[in-house]
């Protein structure tokens, strides 16, 4: 962009400020001196005086004042600016503090993602613990916290960690990884796993108790000896999951795919089984109840769909109702139940072992 240049013309030059003040102090100094000549004719210094002293005494007066002022107005000036400027570089400083704190918080949230994430027990475990503390799992003090809250565990990567025995119950693990993951034993009570992936995951005997699993894939994942009550698993992937003994009471698998699952000996009492998919799955001792639900879009292990009246005895399921129920303890404290059956027969049933009686109610050996 070329530079403007500014055309100076002859007033510009010869009546700047400058030259105005020099000629208005001439010119007084010239009527100063014509007024004097024609009051005293001669010039006498002490008479000069005595006619000024009291204009210029005022004058200076006027001047020392006025200067005060001016000084003091340019130091309040001065402090102002030097204020702004202090509160700018505060500002500053503020601001790069607040970004090194979040960037070091950033990393600590990534670091915390990748322990947990460890093939290594106590690395994994401590991670999460930290994450739970700090709040970052998603719930709080076993209460649903807002959306906005964060939850470091979602879809994150944890494929191949070794998180047995680890809480994360109330957690939000909704879309992650977690293939392969070791959660024997876990507690992951009224998780959120929804659309996350647990492929040849290891479940067994985790308690699992009122999660949300609705898409989750669970195929070829080991949940043997585990809770699954009133867990949510509509259109889950279960194929070729191992399933024994495990309790599914009130269960809602609605269009689940089980294809190929095994739950032999599994307790799905009081579950919602409508347009699910058992298509070659083994029902072998699965308990079924007249409270088990089902409707024409049930797959049933033989590749034909379930109607009204259908008895899955075909398939080895045990379809007497149970009339009484009774819990015990054995000799090594592991709970167990004794079923009385709508015959009259009385069998023993324990999570993770499924029936401990044959049909007849006789001790299986």
């Amino acid at each position: 962009m070329t530079p403007r240049i500014r055309r100076l013309n002859l007033f510009d030059v010869l009546f700047d400020v400058r030259t105005i003040g020099l000629i208005l102090g001439l010119l007084a100094a010239g009527s100063a001196l014509y007024g004097y000549q024609r009051l005293h004719g001669t010039f006498d210094l002490l008479t000069l005086i005595g006619d000024f002293y009291a204009n210029v005494s005022a004058e200076l007066g006027s001047i020392a004042i006025t200067v005060l002022i001016v000084d003091r107005l340019n130091q309040r000036r001065e402090n102002r600016d030097l204020a702004r400027r202090d509160a700018e570089r505060r500002a500053e400083e503020a601001r790069r503090e607040e970004e090194r704190r979040e960037d070091a918080l950033r990393q600590l949230k990534e670091q915390l993602v990748r322990e947990a994430g460890s093939p290594i027990h106590a690395t994994a475990v401590t991670a999460v613990d930290t994450i739970r503390k700090r709040g970052w799992l998603g719930r709080k003090n076993m209460v649903v916290i807002p959306d906005d809250t964060e939850s470091l565990l979602q879809k994150a990567d944890l494929s191949r960690a070794d998180l047995h025995e680890s809480d994360l119950s109330y957690a939000d693990l909704s879309g992650a990884d977690l293939s392969g993951v070791d959660l024997r034993g876990a507690f992951l009570a009224n998780t959120n796993l929804s659309g996350a992936f647990l492929y040849d995951a290891d479940l067994s005997g985790a308690n699992l108790h009122g999660a949300r699993l609705t898409e989750v894939k669970l195929r070829g994942a080991d949940l043997t000896s585990a809770r699954l009550e009133n867990v949510n698993l509509v259109g889950a992937d279960l194929g070729g999951a191992n399933l024994t003994g495990v309790s599914l009471r009130g269960a809602d698998l609605t269009g689940a795919d089980a294809w190929e699952s095994n739950l032999s000996d599994a307790h799905l009492g009081d579950a919602n089984l409508t347009s699910a998919d058992f298509g070659a799955a083994n029902l072998s001792g699965t308990i079924i109840q007249s409270s088990t639900q089902f409707d024409e879009k049930t797959r049933l292990p033989d590749g034909s769909n379930w109607k009204s009246g259908r008895d899955l005895a075909e398939f080895g399921a045990d379809r007497r109702e149970i009339t009484e129920s009774r819990s015990m303890v054995d000799e090594e404290g592991y709970t167990f139940y004794i079923y009385t059956l709508a015959d009259g027969t009385k069998r023993r049933w324990q999570i993770g072992k499924g029936w401990l009686d044959d049909r007849e109610g006789n001790p299986l050996t």
